[in-house]
């Protein structure tokens, strides 16, 4: 029963980490012109998920989330990257057990 499980969830995060990679990458092959076209979200977000924080960083470099940025400042990203960055957040929050109760009969 546990390979069952845990399969949807394995594949829910490999999924998620495929399309954020892949997003990352394309991020930092734009250059400037390219990248005004894109959609950003808020720093203080992408802050949140110490997995996706880190991949951020280390693709975009440059101090891309570093603490001195206000929390309203935003950041550019490839499509990908987003529906990534938010597949991990939900896969971490679908993984929460809350609201289960099991009872020992």
């Amino acid at each position: 029963m546990f390979d069952f499980a845990v399969a949807g969830p394995l594949i829910g995060i490999a999924a998620s980490l495929g399309f954020l990679l892949q997003g990352l990458a394309l991020t930092a092959a734009l250059d400037l012109n390219q990248a005004v076209d894109l959609p950003a979200l808020p720093i203080f977000l992408l802050r949140s998920s110490a997995l996706g924080g880190e991949l951020i960083q280390y693709f975009l470099g440059n101090g891309a989330l570093m603490t001195g940025l206000a929390d309203d400042a935003v950041l550019s990203l490839h499509p990908y990257a987003i529906a990534g960055f938010v597949g991990i957040i939900a896969n971490a929050l679908a993984l929460l057990p809350l609201g289960r109760k099991y009872s020992r009969e």
